[in-house]
């Protein structure tokens, strides 16, 4: 994922791709455990691969955030909790989620990003939260 976005351009470009139509599904430390989060537009966020793809592909490409939750001890090394085992309680999490992510990339491929963006980027109510 680090350094996909060279080859993700040359793909692009062969099969005359637009860059907005792209979906890219990725982790992000910054969302809870199982969060979703999409977006069309912003920076790289700290993320290694989406930094590659914005300097080889460019923008405008559908950003489909799953949180995995940020680091459980600080000392910790970002790579070895991206990379490390998932605890039960976070498989337990994502298995209950899968459903809602799969209906969220068929809701940007069915009606577009911004109608996605607007459902699926709606804040919960307090007691709506599921924070494990």
């Amino acid at each position: 994922m680090n350094q996909s976005g060279l080859c993700l351009s040359k793909v692009l470009r062969f099969y005359k791709i637009n860059v907005e139509k792209l979906i890219v599904v990725y982790d992000d430390i910054t969302l809870d455990v199982g969060g979703l989060k999409l977006a069309t537009t912003g920076g790289n966020g700290g993320h290694n691969g989406i930094k590659d793809i914005l300097k080889y592909a460019g923008g405008g490409f559908v950003r489909f955030r799953v949180g995995i939750g940020g680091k459980k001890h600080p000392e910790m090394d970002l790579a070895d909790h991206v990379l490390g085992k998932i605890t039960e309680n976070e498989r337990v999490i994502f298995m209950e989620k899968v459903n809602e992510f799969i209906v969220g990339l068929k809701l940007v491929v069915d009606k577009g990003a911004n109608l996605a963006m607007n459902s699926l980027n709606r804040k919960k109510k307090n007691n709506d939260t599921d924070k494990r």
